[in-house]
């Protein structure tokens, strides 16, 4: 909680509140509190990994995120009478031992799931991605509801691995456990960047019966895809890469995008997925401050946390 300082406004009072004045501690070491009735309770969990990006021979430094993004989130503004913020702490990925990371993790979003939380987790690589669903899916398990996958995205993330999985790889390995359970992959990618794509991907989205929509379809297309999409699910996970926004605006991210969306596309899309009222939990991926510049990406980043919290119905 050391890190929730910032700008203290005269006079101290509801209406000059910031992040940093309401930010609560959440224990996970232990039975947490349910959330409070009537509100709604967003816990941040950070993800401090990029062995996963390690593993897929991209550039390392995405494990420092979540306190950029935090650092980030300090000052902004608190609007609503509704919304408590809480801070879950980091699942820290020790060495080389990703995967004891993304069990940890699916740990800790389950527990926030069944107290009746909003999980926002900050990552940290796309591994992030494989860990959030590993809570998300016993969830959803739970409530016998269908999960759906969005993941806006310039890759598909479904690359073939052996052995040990990585930052590519999450989704593959989201559609081998639904497998084996003989359950459905219910899968919707965004802003699939075609150059960076090689043809094999292509044909395992299409052999495992993925649904996408390339970067520079227009928006009406990804309208349609998200309306029809939400429809048939009755649960939603969205995961968010940065690496889908154009390296302008964004290029402090493990695999910049010379030709990725604009903020405002995805602010369209975040609108048309939060509101739907069958998310479930929400990621962050693949800030890499490492790279940033003048915090660009981390003030972004902390600016689509801001407005999910906002959107997320």
């Amino acid at each position: 909680m050391s890190r929730w300082t910032g700008r203290v406004d005269y006079p101290r009072s509801v209406d000059t509140q910031r992040w940093h004045s309401v930010m609560q501690a959440l224990d996970m070491s232990g039975d947490i509190p349910a959330a409070k009735s009537g509100t709604r309770c967003y816990a941040l969990l950070g993800f401090c990994c990029d062995e996963g990006v390690r593993r897929n021979l991209g550039r390392t430094g995405a494990r420092e995120a979540p306190a950029f993004i935090r650092r980030s989130l300090c000052n902004l503004a608190f609007h609503w009478d509704d919304v408590i913020l809480y801070d879950a702490g980091d699942v820290i990925c020790s060495g080389q031992k990703m995967e004891a990371a993304q069990a940890m993790l699916g740990g800790a979003v389950y527990q926030l799931l069944i107290a009746g939380y909003r999980p926002l987790v900050l990552g940290g690589g796309h591994e992030v991605a494989y860990g959030t669903f590993l809570g998300v899916h016993p969830f959803a398990q739970s409530k016998k509801h269908e999960l759906g996958i969005i993941n806006l995205d310039a890759h598909f993330d479904l690359r073939q691995y052996e052995g040990e999985g990585n930052s590519g790889t999450p989704f593959l390995q989201m559609s081998e456990v639904l497998k084996k359970e003989n359950s459905p992959f219910h899968y919707l990618v965004l802003g699939i960047e075609e150059s960076a794509n090689y043809s094999g991907l292509f044909q395992t989205a299409k052999e495992l019966g993925v649904i996408w929509k390339l970067r520079n379809e227009p928006m009406t297309a990804r309208i349609t895809a998200i309306e029809d999409f939400v429809s048939k699910v009755d649960s939603v996970y969205l995961s968010l890469d940065l690496d889908v926004i154009n390296q302008a605006f964004a290029p402090g991210v493990s695999a910049p995008s010379a030709l990725g969306w604009t903020p405002p596309e995805i602010l369209e899309i975040l609108q048309l997925v939060l509101s739907s009222g069958k998310v479930a939990c929400m990621d962050v991926a693949e800030l890499n401050p490492a790279f940033d510049v003048d915090s660009r990406t981390a003030r972004l980043a902390a600016g689509l946390v801001y407005e999910a919290v906002k959107r997320w119905q």
